[in-house]
C-alpha cells in the first residue's frame, strides 16, 4: 500500500471530475441525462479493452472477482452516474457537486463496518468538515435559479450508492488487483443499471441527443472515463477512508470551473463558497494526516 500515491491519484480524480461536472452541465443543453450517461460509459470502453490486452492477464479472472467487479459497476457508474447528471440538470453544478460530498462520511462508516478499517480520529473530524458544507449549500437564497427541494434527494441518493460502490471497489481489488479488468467489467455491468431509470423519467429525459450533441457528450465521456480510471486506481494503493474524502474534493474544483465557464448561467453565493472552503480544509487535514 502506497498512501501518498493514493492521495495523488485521488486529487487528480477530484480535479478532472470537477471539470467533468461543468462539461456535463453543458452536455445537458444538448441531450438527456440517460443519453449522456450511456455515451460516457461506452466511449471509453474500446480504449480500455485494447489496453487490457497489454497490461492484464484475463486468464487469472475468477468468478468471485467478476462478481465483485460487476457489483461495483452496477452501483457506479451504473446507478451513480445518471444520478450525477440528473442532479446537475435539476439543481445546477454549484449546488449538486458540494451536496455530493456527503459521500465520504457514509463511505468511511461503511469501510469501518465492512472492511475493518481504523482511520485516526482526525480523519473522522476532517470527513465531517467535508460534509458540513451540505447544509449551507441546501439553502435557497433570494433570486436563486428556480429549483425544487425534492431534487436535493438526487445528490444524496448518489452519495449513498457511491458509499457502497467505493467500499465494494476496494474489496474487489483486494480479491483481484487488476485495475483494467476491473474497470472493463464494471463498465459493462453498469449499462443495464441505466435502464432502471427510464420508467421513472419524463419522455424528454429519456434518450435525446440534439444536433451537435454527440461531440459534446463524447468529450465529456472521455474526461469522465479518465477520472473513473484514476479514481479506481487510487483504491489499489490506499484505504477507502483516505481515497474517498480526497476524491470528493471535486466540488471545490467544480466551483472554480463554474466561475470560469458558467459565470452567466449559475450564481455562486456565499453559502456555496463557504462550503467549498470548509471542504478544502477537510481535505488538507486528511492529506496531512494520512498514515
Amino acid at each position: 500500500m502506497n498512501t501518498y500515491l493514493a492521495v495523488g491519484l485521488a486529487l487528480c480524480a477530484a480535479s478532472t471530475f470537477g471539470a467533468f461536472s461543468v462539461m456535463a452541465r453543458k452536455a445537458m443543453d444538448v441531450g438527456s441525462a440517460i443519453s449522456a450517461s450511456l455515451i460516457s460509459v461506452i466511449v471509453g470502453l474500446p480504449f480500455m479493452v485494447a489496453l487490457s490486452f497489454y497490461l492484464s492477464d484475463w486468464g487469472k479472472l475468477t468468478l468471485e472477482a467478476a462478481f465483485w467487479f460487476s457489483l461495483t459497476g452496477f452501483l457506479a457508474p451504473g446507478l451513480a452516474r445518471p444520478l450525477v447528471y440528473l442532479s446537475i440538470r435539476y439543481i445546477g453544478v454549484g449546488r449538486a457537486m458540494p451536496l455530493i460530498t456527503v459521500t465520504p462520511f457514509v463511505s468511511t462508516v461503511v469501510a469501518v463496518v465492512w472492511l475493518g478499517e481504523q482511520p485516526a480520529p482526525v480523519i473522522f473530524g476532517a470527513t465531517a468538515l467535508v460534509v458540513s458544507g451540505c447544509f449551507l449549500i441546501a439553502l435557497k437564497p433570494e433570486g436563486d435559479k428556480d429549483w425544487r427541494r425534492i431534487h436535493l434527494l438526487l445528490p444524496f441518493a448518489h452519495s449513498l450508492v457511491m458509499a457502497f460502490a467505493s467500499t465494494t471497489r476496494r474489496y474487489s481489488l483486494l480479491v483481484m488487483p487488476d485495475i483494467m479488468i476491473g474497470i472493463i467489467i464494471a463498465s459493462l455491468a453498469s449499462i443495464p443499471a441505466f435502464f432502471l431509470f427510464l420508467p421513472f423519467l419524463p419522455p424528454e429525459e429519456r434518450w435525446r441527443v440534439e444536433p451537435g450533441g454527440y461531440k459534446m457528450m463524447i468529450l465529456t465521456g472521455l474526461l469522465n472515463s479518465f477520472s473513473f480510471l484514476v479514481f479506481f486506481s487510487a483504491f489499489q494503493f490506499g484505504p477507502v477512508s483516505i481515497v474517498v474524502p480526497i476524491g470528493y474534493a471535486a466540488p471545490l474544483f467544480a466551483l472554480v470551473f463554474t466561475r470560469i465557464w458558467l459565470r452567466d448561467e449559475e450564481v455562486l453565493t456565499w453559502q456555496k463558497w463557504t462550503g467549498a472552503v470548509t471542504l478544502f480544509i477537510g481535505v488538507v487535514l486528511i492529506v496531512t494526516n494520512a498514515p
